[in-house]
């Protein structure tokens, strides 16, 4: 049964007993619910099917904190080319800003009242249909900007086109704002994890970071915490070898860490020990490469690594269609067994 309860103690560096587990579910959910992907986004987005494919994971695997949507927006509103793979995972064929010039045509008035209502109808049947923790998905800023640009133009604009992105980042923050006070009216999620693959400190340097991420990401926690609610920052990177960087996350209100691939997480809580971390095996390396005695291992070396401290298991991304289901389960059923 989901522990709701254990799990925000970890998160609030709390008492607490066993490790718990999230898992950043997008698409595997779909799987084991048996809805194809293009069908939650047919017409328009479906809230209800995207609770059913997140339920259905949740339920099946137990795990403590279920995100509220399999999605935190849909870019076709902006005119971004998306396809929905009928048993895949989204992908962007054409960028909406491959012409920069048409960020300055785009406005959130175009946002429609129907998609921000079937985001939250998402979360509020997930809440009312599991004991886990509710997490709200919130993109950083320059993840949502990298969306609509594409990561190779935005990193070639910071160089080039500084102010460009800048405003980019200001539209996306707003986007962002908008989708989390609709959801918001509806429910109070217990969790929101900021995602940030792409604020990635070996892609975008230290100073790249402090210039395009850090201060979007202050704002992006400022606009959560006007509900009561725990902020979890998932960037990518070699966040153990930039402490600095680490330091300066707890500083702009940062309460629990996502680590992702490639990182040491005893480094991690040396640089950052006040704050919660979550993190474990490698989804590519390990999942999908591995076999079972490989899963098994990596996932009983990580929680006993960890075990002791603030810390919750989940693997180092997103967990999508085309990721053996066996495997993680054995990884969840790890966790609780020597957790």
């Amino acid at each position: 049964m989901a522990d709701k309860d254990n799990f925000m103690h970890m998160i609030r560096c709390e008492p607490h007993g066993h490790v718990p587990v999230y898992l950043f579910d997008i698409t595997l959910g779909m799987e084991v619910a048996g809805i194809d992907t293009d069908t939650i986004y047919l017409n328009g987005f479906d809230g209800e099917k995207s609770a059913r494919s997140l339920l259905a994971l949740q339920k099946y695997l137990d795990y403590d904190a279920v995100n509220g949507s399999v999605s935190w927006f849909d870019n076709r509103v902006y005119e971004n080319d998306v396809v929905f793979p009928k048993k895949g995972i989204p992908y962007i064929k054409g960028f909406v800003l491959k012409d920069p010039s048409k960020l300055y045509q785009l406005s959130h008035s175009d946002i429609p009242d129907e998609l921000l209502d079937q985001l939250a109808l998402s979360h509020r049947l997930v809440q009312d249909g599991t004991d886990a923790a509710l997490v709200h998905h919130v993109p950083s800023p320059f993840g949502a900007a990298s969306g609509l640009r594409g990561l190779e133009s935005i990193l070639m604009d910071m160089l080039q086109e500084p102010d460009f992105v800048r405003d980019l980042l200001e539209f996306c923050l707003g986007t962002s704002k908008i989708v989390s006070e609709r959801v918001f009216k509806d429910v109070c999620p217990d969790v929101c994890m900021i995602s940030g693959a792409y604020d990635n400190v070996d892609l975008m340097g230290e100073d790249g970071v402090r210039q395009f991420s850090m201060d979007y990401v202050r704002r992006t926690i400022d606009f959560i915490h006007e509900v009561d609610t725990n902020v979890c920052f998932h960037p990518h990177g070699e966040l153990s070898a930039h402490g600095d960087i680490l330091k300066e996350y707890e500083r702009i209100g940062v309460e629990c860490l996502y680590y992702g691939e490639n990182c040491d997480p005893l480094k991690i809580h040396d640089f950052i020990p006040n704050l919660s971390l979550m993190g474990g095996i490698d989804t590519f390396t390990t999942i999908v490469l591995g076999d079972a005695a490989r899963v098994t291992k990596d996932t009983e070396d990580c929680v006993r690594k960890m075990k002791g401290l603030n810390y919750g298991f989940t693997c180092s991304c997103s967990v999508d269609r085309g990721l053996p289901l066996d495997m993680i389960k054995t990884m969840v059923d790890t966790v609780k067994r020597v957790g």
